[in-house]
């Protein structure tokens, strides 16, 4: 709601699903980073957030958070900066955090955290 620029926001999460006050404050965080970065620095007119689960074969689960812009790409990792700081944040959570970035655009930074095995949520398989 406190960015210059639309965001969209996609949230495919059950009712009744409760996350760890650790992971809720993390992924606050980095999606709060990831957005004041796009402001910053991709020169985007738009930008989107996504936060869904998803299961892999051996069942467990996953919470994604992804966050994308049409800006002008280029977003690196660099030690002691932004984006690196987020990587750290996702690892503490035994997550990780991936960033496309290509030169030109678009921006895509997918943060994938482990949940453990969820009973009683509807299947989305990985």
């Amino acid at each position: 709601a406190r960015t210059p620029i639309p965001v969209g926001l996609d949230v495919r999460l059950p009712d009744g699903l409760e996350l760890a006050t650790e992971i809720q404050r993390n992924v606050y965080f980095t999606v709060s980073e990831l957005l004041t970065n796009t402001t910053k620095h991709a020169g985007a007119a738009a930008a989107g957030v996504y936060l869904g689960l998803v299961v892999d074969a051996s069942g467990l689960w996953y919470l994604t958070v992804s966050v994308t812009d049409d800006g002008r790409g280029g977003a690196r990792p660099q030690e002691g900066h932004g984006i690196e700081g987020l990587m750290g944040r996702m690892r503490a959570l035994d997550g990780e955090l991936t960033v496309s970035s290509p030169e030109g655009g678009p921006t895509e930074a997918t943060a994938r955290i482990p949940l453990g095995s969820l009973n009683g949520v509807p299947t989305a398989r990985a």
